[in-house]
């Protein structure tokens, strides 16, 4: 390979993997892209050949396939190994959507398999995790937040702080009421500031 380098200079191929690359839809396909170089094992060019010709036929004449949430997890993969450590609702959330996503795709080509042999040779080796999947919905929203059903535990404190804020703003609404007969306050509303509730009065 190395007797072609100047002809791959010649040919630009650093730019052809530079303009790919901004139709990738994640780091790990930009990664991909970075890291690809001309075969000359005739084997392995024509079934990229076919790999690239099934994928023009689909984008051409099929619906586009569910790739909408394709994730770098892979740091978040290998923190998860480490003893005790607690992955963020975000980590999870993310996890969750590729894990979604892979079961859309493998499903998407499992369905065509007929039409696209050659890119069902790539997805269908993809194993659907459900179980993590599920598990990890049931604890985390779509927003990717952590959900008050996640545990009993998280369930009471919630329900504690909500009712601390309800309570509180009784109170305030009951001080507003009285100050606002004095005419002293500058709104008759209870507001927000950095997080806090507060009654506007007049200087």
């Amino acid at each position: 390979m190395r007797e072609f380098l100047h002809a791959f200079s010649k040919l630009e191929f650093d730019k052809v993997k530079q303009r790919i690359q901004n139709y990738t839809l994640s780091p790990l396909g930009r990664e991909h892209v970075e890291q690809m170089v001309p075969s000359s094992h005739l084997p392995e060019i024509r079934q990229k050949l076919a790999a690239v010709s099934e994928m023009k036929r689909l984008l051409e004449s099929d619906d586009y396939p569910p790739l909408e949430n394709v994730f770098d997890i892979r740091t978040s993969l290998s923190r998860s190994s480490i003893k005790d450590y607690v992955l963020s609702s975000t980590e999870l959330h993310q996890i969750a959507l590729v894990l979604a996503t892979s079961e859309k795709i493998h499903t998407y080509f499992a369905r065509r398999q007929q039409l696209y042999p050659t890119l069902w040779e790539y997805v269908g080796g993809i194993q659907a995790e459900k179980i993590l999947e599920y598990n990890i919905r049931k604890a985390i929203d779509d927003e990717g937040n952590i959900r008050d059903a996640a545990s009993k535990a998280l369930s009471s404190i919630r329900s504690q702080i909500l009712e601390k804020k309800h309570s509180l703003k009784k109170s305030l609404e009951s001080i507003l009421k009285s100050i606002a007969e004095k005419e002293w306050a500058q709104e008759e509303i209870i507001t927000t500031r950095d997080g806090r509730m507060v009654i506007p009065v007049k200087t």
